[in-house]
């Protein structure tokens, strides 16, 4: 599975397990994660999710120099850190 089906696919869980919300309809790359009810629980519930799913947490969020505002923002930080260490 890719990088970005897999970060989609944690944040539908996510979404509906943490925040008991399902994901709307028309989600794409330029959707905030707070619009999607993310606040910094349902993030680190997020992080913890891609880190067993793809075995990293990109080096940036990892420090907290970069946090992610998108959806998008978050699948080209950690297609970045899997293209640098591939």
């Amino acid at each position: 599975m890719s990088v970005r089906a897999t970060i989609l696919e944690s944040i539908a869980e996510i979404t509906e397990g943490h925040l008991l919300n399902a994901v709307p309809e028309g989600v794409t790359d330029a959707t905030r994660l707070p619009e999607l009810g993310f606040d910094s629980v349902a993030y680190m519930a997020l992080i913890s999710v891609l880190e067993e799913k793809l075995g990293f947490i990109p080096e940036g969020i990892l420090e907290g120099a970069k946090f992610p505002e998108t959806i998008g923002e978050l699948i080209q930080i950690y297609d970045a850190e899997n293209k640098a260490t591939s």
